[in-house]
């Protein structure tokens, strides 16, 4: 079984599910980066595992990723993203979520992680590993990546406030090639 590569490519927009932020097995080329504002006080809401993200998609401080229909099953049981970010903040702690897009609609988180990034600094490549034990993406589903501010409080009381509202740059072209690996582990 070998990784599939699935670039994050879009124009500019990959603000919700309704923006225009892609996944591609193409590399992108020369493209706008991808802004996703963080206000602390106005979290993304933590939803319970299986519970539909629409609603949490929807919001234009989520950036989505998102495949077209999958002609075949994709297997998952490693996953890592690759993000390239420019972090405006000393650190920063982001929320990056593997979900499932049935033909219905219906969207299910399939693994969460908790990214801690360090900045404010030039663009630079942050790895984070998603846990998805076995799974396979099924046909006609699609794949969709989501990246949002941590909410607090989602995974603990140790993140330190971050009192201000951040701007992160998320670079996917020829140069930093954001990206989602899928594979074996």
């Amino acid at each position: 079984m070998r990784t599939e590569t699935w670039y994050l490519s879009s124009g500019g927009a990959a603000q919700s599910a309704a923006g225009d932020g892609r996944l591609s097995a193409t590399r992108p080329g020369r493209q706008p980066s991808d802004v996703l504002y963080h206000d602390p006080y106005s979290p993304v809401p933590a939803l319970a595992p299986g519970a539909d993200r629409r609603p949490v998609q929807l919001r234009e401080d989520v950036l989505c990723w998102t495949s077209g229909p999958l002609a075949a099953p994709v297997p998952a049981a490693g996953a890592e993203a690759v993000l390239h970010l420019r972090v405006p903040v000393a650190e920063g702690r982001l929320l990056v979520a593997l979900t499932s897009v049935r033909p219905d609609g219906r969207v299910t988180a399939l693994a969460a992680a908790e990214a801690v990034c360090t900045g404010p600094a030039a663009a630079r490549e942050l790895r984070v590993q998603l846990t998805v034990d076995g799974l396979e993406f099924a046909p006609a589903h699609r794949i969709r990546l989501e990246l949002s501010g941590l909410g607090r409080p989602r995974y603990g009381t140790d993140a330190p406030p971050l009192d201000a509202p951040a701007v992160y740059r998320v670079h996917h072209d020829d140069a930093r090639p954001s990206r989602l690996l899928l594979g074996p582990r």
